[in-house]
């Protein structure tokens, strides 16, 4: 290889600067869109920050205040669905009672017809049997009920 002739020291140094600076400004021009973007958005946070974080300590506040109502509310409603399901246990049971005194209202009643039929037809032995015959079924099968 020959040398270059004209070409100094001093003109290899600028040539040297010249390249640096321009590596400078390209990496320059390729983050400046990213600083951009960052200061945009530390602006906007900034703008939203204040407020955002104030109302989120009112709802947190509000829901601080609410929470113990809720489990009070919660329980009331445990209690009374507890309660609502004794009174259909009972009322279950009182239908039950109701149909037993029904029956026994009709078994009486068969026994009253057949104590007025024997007097009416002069001792009818065989009504008053069936009479009997039912009365003591129900009072035996109620004995075993209880």
């Amino acid at each position: 290889m020959q040398p270059i002739e004209g070409i100094t020291p001093d003109m290899i140094w600028s040539f040297g600067y010249t390249m640096l600076g321009m590596i400078a400004i390209i990496v320059c021009i390729e983050k400046i869109p990213d600083i951009v973007w960052k200061w945009k958005d530390r602006k906007k946070k900034a703008a939203e920050g204040p407020q955002a974080n104030f109302a989120d300590e009112i709802c947190d506040k509000i829901m601080d205040k609410l929470e113990p109502r809720f489990a009070e509310i919660d329980n009331k409603l445990k209690a009374d669905k507890a309660r609502l399901e004794s009174h259909e246990y009972a009322i279950t049971g009182m239908h039950k009672a109701q149909a037993d005194i029904y029956e026994g209202f009709s078994v009486l009643c068969y026994a009253m017809i057949a104590v007025l039929n024997h007097g009416i037809h002069n001792g009818n032995a065989a009504e008053m049997e069936d009479a009997l015959s039912k009365l003591h079924e129900y009072l035996t099968k109620r004995n075993h009920d209880m």
